[in-house]
């Protein structure tokens, strides 16, 4: 079921440029691809958020060019509403600016509400397909329909878009290469802070909780997902079935002996076992990988929005009849507390 939405749009001069606002340098190749795939004549101006001095990354072998790079370090910017400032900033002092595209990640999603109120501008997220540079293809109402967007023919102002990186990989035939974002020609000076903090509401940062790097894939990038959920009952029992079996994928050849992410659902995050930035679902993080392996998870609607597109689901639970069966491909029926610590010794005696 497609649904048409045809905003009404102002008409100005043809623009230029894309703006991509890269939160995580393991999906900034894909917003490359996308800017590509909006139109491909378009220059790209980077917004990079740093996160402990990371500048490496991916980007296409064909698109590696930046017109423009801005650094916000994470150190120093922390609040939302700051780095949505800076970026109204540099869209002021910008000429010809085509789209602001973000990843549908935490931060992002976040900043392109606040920017879009703030510049008076309907945003479009979340968006699976392009079909032209201003039609697109979105889920609705947790992923049961697919809605249609279209911006008038003559749109020529500018667009704020977010999308699920995971629908746009790059095809085998497309080579990537790693630059460093901290040694570029091109990086400019951010706007002035005086500027930028003048009209921030009455908050404060208090403190930003992250797990510590486990070697694993970011779960929007992941092959291998492993989750827990509610039926794992305890956190001391989610870490000792749940990471021993994402760990063990790295006996795997087929997914490049790589150890596999790991999520959760939000009663997970809510109870405390995880970190928040593990959760999956309509309100957590949007994921696709290859292979989804749900264990203890009875499949709330909100959760099967956010892992419905894996390739491969396999769900392990002790009861029979729950949601998450109608989308496996596989359904164990039993224990956690026996299946999963059998099935690690299996995977691990590969």
């Amino acid at each position: 079921m497609l649904r048409h939405i045809t905003p009404i749009s102002k008409s100005s001069k043809r623009l230029a440029s894309n703006i991509i606002f890269n939160e995580n340098n393991s999906t900034l190749k894909n917003l490359v691809k996308i800017s590509t795939l909006l139109n491909k004549h378009n220059d790209n101006i980077l917004i990079n958020y740093i996160k402990d001095n990371d500048f490496k990354a991916e980007v296409p072998e064909n698109n590696k060019t930046f017109t423009k790079i801005f650094n916000i370090d994470s150190k120093d910017v922390k609040e939302p509403e700051l780095v949505t400032n800076y970026l109204k900033e540099i869209l002021k002092n910008e000429k010809d600016i085509s789209n602001v595209i973000f990843n549908t990640q935490t931060l992002s999603k976040a900043i392109f509400p606040r920017l879009s109120a703030q510049l008076n501008i309907q945003p479009t997220n979340d968006i699976v397909k392009i079909v032209d540079e201003n039609s697109f293809i979105k889920p609705m109402f947790a992923g049961n329909i697919l809605s249609k967007v279209e911006y008038s023919p003559s749109h020529s102002g500018l667009k704020i878009l977010t999308f699920r990186t995971g629908n746009f990989p790059l095809s085998e035939s497309e080579q990537v290469t790693e630059i460093n974002l901290n040694e570029q020609s091109n990086i400019t000076s951010l706007p002035d802070s005086a500027s930028v903090t003048a009209d921030i509401p009455f908050n404060k940062f208090v403190k930003v909780e992250l797990p510590q790097d486990t070697g694993r894939p970011d779960l929007s990038q992941a092959k291998v997902i492993v989750t827990g959920g509610r039926g794992l009952k305890t956190k001391e029992n989610f870490e000792k079935l749940i990471t021993p079996l994402a760990d063990s994928f790295a006996n795997v050849a087929k997914y490049n002996n790589t150890k596999a992410s790991i999520g959760a659902t939000r009663a997970v995050v809510d109870l405390g076992f995880v970190n928040n930035s593990l959760q999956i679902g309509q309100t957590g993080k949007i994921v696709q990988p290859e292979l989804y392996v749900a264990c203890g998870v009875s499949g709330a609607i909100q959760h099967l929005a956010g892992m419905k597109g894996s390739k491969v689901v396999v769900g392990i639970n002790k009861e029979e009849g729950q949601s998450l069966e109608q989308v496996s491909d596989y359904t164990l029926i039993g224990d956690v507390d026996t299946v999963l610590p059998e099935l690690t010794a299996k995977i691990n005696s590969l």
